[in-house]
């Protein structure tokens, strides 16, 4: 995740919080308000994302909630990244894997050729052993961009080779 799109989703949920959202053109609107240009389906992407979902206020109106605890963001998922030549090994928290492996598949980084994902582990498999530091860092990346809040930083995330 960039960080554009943290801060864009940052945004996002500091208008919800603070006014009332009925749709996704709104979104649009107090985004561009910020400076920043979006499509509608980015907005979309980034309501999806948040969980933020659609729900009656105290008048009956529809208007854009988030949800009562927030949404557990990948890198609070990601737990470690090992190498074994053309194969990454990224362990999870449980159930998480399908989730990582997901946004992996996602991101299209280069020398990535697929991934497998079981309950909290997670197989990339490479284009080549060569790669697999740079594939680490992205994934670290990927991952780490989706801490909003910025609890935690790749620094801290463990790689293995």
């Amino acid at each position: 995740m960039t960080r554009e799109r943290v801060h864009r989703q940052r945004v996002i949920m500091s208008a919800i919080a603070d006014s009332t959202i009925h749709s996704q053109a709104d979104v649009v609107k107090v985004l561009k308000s910020h400076g920043i240009r979006v499509t509608q389906a980015t907005a979309s992407r980034d309501l999806e994302e948040l969980g933020a979902v659609r729900g009656k206020d105290l008048d009956g109106r529809m208007v854009y909630q988030l949800p009562k605890t927030p949404p557990v963001l990948l890198g609070e998922r990601t737990l470690e990244i090992k190498s074994n030549g053309q194969m990454l090994v990224v362990k999870t928290a449980p159930g998480a894997a399908q989730l990582v492996a997901s946004r992996i598949d996602s991101a299209i980084i280069q020398g990535v050729m697929g991934t497998i994902a079981g309950d909290d582990t997670i197989f990339v498999a490479l284009e080549k052993a060569s790669i697999s530091g740079r594939v680490s860092e992205s994934i670290i990346e990927l991952v780490d961009g989706s801490i909003s809040r910025g609890k935690r930083r790749a620094s801290k995330r463990r790689v293995k080779r």
